[in-house]
């Protein structure tokens, strides 16, 4: 199978007072269509600064992200939910999930991907009058519904209870059934059962773990 895409000895550094700190150390990974890979590590191991690198929010220090896509900056074949949601406030949750659709000058069915996160009800609602899980939630139908390439999620389901939890993580999965490859960071156990690889950020390098294993 074709990879989506590859990491070549990656390395960032960030400078903190007088002291350089490794973040990433010629990181070596790749990425096929329809895994889904969990990144794990301890807060401050570079999950964050991978996904945004991988993003395009970062430039590494050194290395190249080599893509199996054309133009990985399009929703179409890239899509991220960050920590921080990325929600706009002054739209509704339906509009903020129907965005994407609408800069490609094309509509989605927002309340079918809606109505699998339970959430079908808010549409109408400000984003800012649903609570931190739906909008959590919304961020999610918003990263998937035009089907991307690769889903880069960040923690996506921090904000959900045990059952939400598997409601996420059974669409990321149907996602990548269909094809989405997935790069999510996340610290709960109840998502590694979703995973195809686990790997562990350590050192600032990714290292491969037993799925069985915690």
């Amino acid at each position: 199978m074709t990879e989506l895409l590859r990491l070549d000895n990656i390395g960032k550094t960030f400078s903190r007072g007088d002291t350089e700190v490794v973040v990433l150390d010629d990181l070596m990974a790749s990425v096929e269509p329809g895994e889904v890979v969990i990144i794990r590590g301890r807060s401050g191991s570079g999950k964050t600064t991978l996904l945004n690198v991988l993003a395009g929010w970062q430039e590494p220090d050194r290395g190249t992200v080599d893509w199996g896509i054309e133009e990985p900056s399009k929703w179409e074949n890239v899509a991220v939910v960050p920590q921080s949601l990325g929600l706009l406030p002054e739209l509704t949750l339906g509009e903020n999930i129907g965005l994407p659709g609408r800069l490609a000058d094309d509509d989605d069915d927002v309340h079918a991907i809606a109505e699998k996160l339970e959430i079908a009800h808010l549409l109408d609602r400000p984003t800012t009058g649903a609570s931190l899980g739906e909008q959590q939630r919304a961020a999610i139908a918003r990263a998937l519904i035009r089907r991307p390439a690769l889903l880069l999620a960040d923690e996506p389901s921090s904000h959900q209870d045990l059952e939400r939890l598997h409601l996420v993580w059974r669409l990321i999965s149907e996602a990548a059934a269909m094809g989405t490859a997935v790069i999510a960071a996340t610290h709960d156990p109840d998502a590694f059962a979703y995973a195809d690889r686990i790997l562990d950020l350590r050192g600032g390098r990714l290292v491969s773990s037993d799925l069985r294993t915690g």
